[in-house]
C-alpha cells in the first residue's frame, strides 16, 4: 500500500497534469468539433464563410474551396437565407432558438444522403457567428402538448420530494425514465469543491457510484465555467474520432464556449474509456449563480439524443434548480431550529456540571454530532482522548493536540459561532480514508476531531461525470 506523502505526491502530479490538459483554453477552442453534426464560422456583416468543420464538405455536397471565402447565401435557397438573418437577429437581441433548414440541392461529390434538413443554431462570438447544423432525425411523436405534459408531471412529482435527497432521487428516475440511459446519477459539489453521489438510477447489472466522494480537481475550474454557461452538455459517442477545422488557424482561436458540437478533451475521453461508458449527457443544477451539482448520464453503447429530448431535460434541470433552492431555504431552516434547540440543551447541561466536560459531551453524543454534522468525535481533554461514532484510528485523532494549539489562528476556519470554531484539514487523506477536522471549544481544554465522508479510491484513477 502506497504512503500517505507518495499517495499526497501522486495527487499534486495528477492536479497539474489535469490543469494543464484542461485549461480554458484548451476547454473552449480546442479546434475540433464532435461529429454528429457540421459547424460553419461566418464572418459578419456578409456571412462569408471563414472555417468550417472538415465533414461540412460530405454534407453540403460542395468541395472545400467551393465553400471557403463564399458567401453563405451561395449555399441556401433565398428564404432558406431570409431565415438565418431573421434569426441572426433574434440572437443579437438575446432571443436566438434553434431552427430546421431544408438545404437546396447542388453538384453532388457523393450520392444524396436520406436526410437534407438539419437543426441548426447561431453562436454569437468575438469576430463573427458560429452556424452549427445538427441532421434531423426521423420526426417522433414528441410534440409541444406532450413537452408540457411531461414538464407538469415532473413539477408536481419534484415537489412531493420530502427532503433533499429525496428530491434529487426522484431527478435520476425522471431522467432514466425520459432518456434510457444506463445511468443517471446527481453529483453535489461540496463547499470545498469535491463531489458526491446522492442519488442514483441504474441498471441492475451496474456497480453503484452511490455515495462515492470525487477531489474538486476531477471537474476543473474551467470545465465548471462551461457548465455555468450551457445547462445541457452532450457526447453521443465517446469512440468517435473528432472533426478538426478547416483552414487551421493557430493564430486566431475559435471561442466554442456555445457550441452544442464543441469537441471533448482526450482526458476527459480517456477517462470515459476507462469506465467503459461510450455516451454521456451531462445537466447542470445552478443555485443562486453558482453551480450546485451535475445531473450526470452514463450509457454503455453509443447514444444519440435529440434537440427536444435534450430541451425537455434542460427544462427539468432548471426547475429541479428552482426546487434546490427551495429545500435548501427549509433545510437551513430545519437546521436553524435543531442547532438552536440542542445548544440550548448543552448549555443547561454545561451549567449543572460545568466540571464534567467529557461527561456532559459523551452522554449527549448524537447532539454534538447532528450540530456540527458529523459522523464521529474525538474528544481530546489533558491528552486524554475519547472517541464517539465513527471516526478515523486513534493515532491519527492525535493531531487534535496540534489543531487545538493554533486553533486561535484561524488557519483553515470554515465555520464558526459564537460558542465553536471548525478548524477543517481535509486535504491530506489517502484514497479510501475518512477525512478529518476539528472542533475547538473556545476557554476549554478539549477538542474533538470530526470525521467526514470516505474518499474512493477510485476518484483520481477512473472516473470523470462529463466535460
Amino acid at each position: 500500500m502506497p504512503s500517505l506523502s507518495s499517495t499526497i505526491a501522486w495527487l499534486a502530479a495528477y492536479e497539474q497534469r489535469l490543469n494543464e490538459q484542461c485549461s480554458a483554453a484548451s476547454l473552449i477552442a480546442p479546434g475540433y468539433i464532435q461529429p454528429h453534426g457540421l459547424l460553419l464560422v461566418l464572418q459578419a456583416p456578409g456571412l462569408t464563410i471563414r472555417h468550417l468543420s472538415a465533414n461540412a464538405p460530405a454534407w453540403l455536397h460542395l468541395s472545400e474551396a467551393e465553400l471557403i471565402g463564399q458567401p453563405l447565401q451561395q449555399i441556401l435557397s433565398a428564404s432558406q437565407y431570409q431565415r438565418v438573418l431573421h434569426h441572426l437577429n433574434q440572437v443579437y437581441a438575446g432571443l436566438g432558438t434553434p431552427f430546421e433548414l431544408r438545404l437546396k440541392a447542388h453538384h453532388q461529390m457523393t450520392p444524396t444522403p436520406p436526410r437534407q434538413s438539419f437543426r441548426c443554431q447561431l453562436q454569437a462570438i468575438a469576430d463573427g457567428v458560429l452556424l452549427e447544423l445538427e441532421p434531423l432525425h426521423p420526426r417522433s411523436s414528441f410534440n409541444g402538448v406532450s413537452l408540457y405534459h411531461r414538464l407538469q408531471a415532473t413539477l408536481l412529482e419534484l415537489r412531493q420530494s420530502t427532503d433533499l435527497h429525496d428530491l434529487a432521487q426522484r431527478l435520476t428516475q425522471t431522467i432514466a425514465h425520459l432518456t434510457d440511459f444506463d445511468r443517471v446519477m446527481v453529483y453535489q459539489f461540496q463547499p470545498d469543491d469535491h463531489g458526491v453521489v446522492i442519488a442514483e438510477t441504474k441498471r441492475p447489472d451496474r456497480e453503484s457510484y452511490l455515495g462515492l466522494h470525487y477531489p474538486a480537481f476531477d471537474i476543473p475550474p474551467a470545465s465548471r465555467q462551461l457548465f455555468l454557461r450551457n445547462w445541457v452538455r452532450l457526447i453521443p459517442d465517446v469512440q468517435a474520432a473528432p472533426v478538426p477545422l478547416l483552414p487551421p488557424d493557430a493564430d486566431h482561436a475559435i471561442d466554442l464556449s456555445d457550441s452544442v458540437l464543441r469537441g471533448v478533451s482526450p482526458y476527459h475521453i480517456e477517462y470515459l474509456q476507462n469506465m467503459g461508458v461510450a455516451a454521456t449527457m451531462t445537466l447542470s443544477l445552478i443555485t443562486e449563480q453558482r453551480l450546485w451539482g451535475l445531473i450526470a448520464c452514463h450509457h454503455y453503447q453509443p447514444k444519440t439524443v435529440d434537440y427536444e429530448m435534450r430541451h425537455t431535460c434542460e427544462l427539468i434541470g432548471q426547475l429541479a434548480s428552482i426546487e434546490l433552492m427551495h429545500q435548501q431555504s427549509r433545510g437551513r431552516h430545519h437546521y436553524q431550529q435543531q442547532v438552536r434547540a440542542i445548544q440550548a440543551e448543552l448549555q443547561r447541561a454545561f451549567a449543572t456540571t460545568p466540571n464534567f466536560i467529557e461527561a456532559v459531551l459523551t452522554r449527549h453524543r448524537d447532539h454534538l454530532l447532528t450540530l456540527v454534522n458529523a459522523e464521529g468525535a474525538a474528544i481530546l481533554i489533558d491528552d486524554h482522548l475519547t472517541l464517539l461514532g465513527h471516526t478515523p484510528p486513534r493515532c491519527r485523532c492525535a493531531i487534535a493536540s496540534g489543531l487545538v494549539s493554533r486553533a486561535n489562528d484561524r488557519t483553515g476556519v470554515c465555520h464558526s459561532s459564537t460558542r465553536s470554531t471548525l478548524c477543517a484539514r481535509p486535504s491530506l487523506s489517502s484514497p479510501g480514508q475518512r477525512l478529518a477536522s476539528c472542533f475547538h471549544l473556545p476557554g476549554q481544554s478539549s477538542a474533538a476531531v470530526l470525521s467526514s465522508a470516505v474518499v474512493s479510491p477510485r476518484s483520481a484513477a477512473n472516473h470523470q461525470l462529463g466535460r
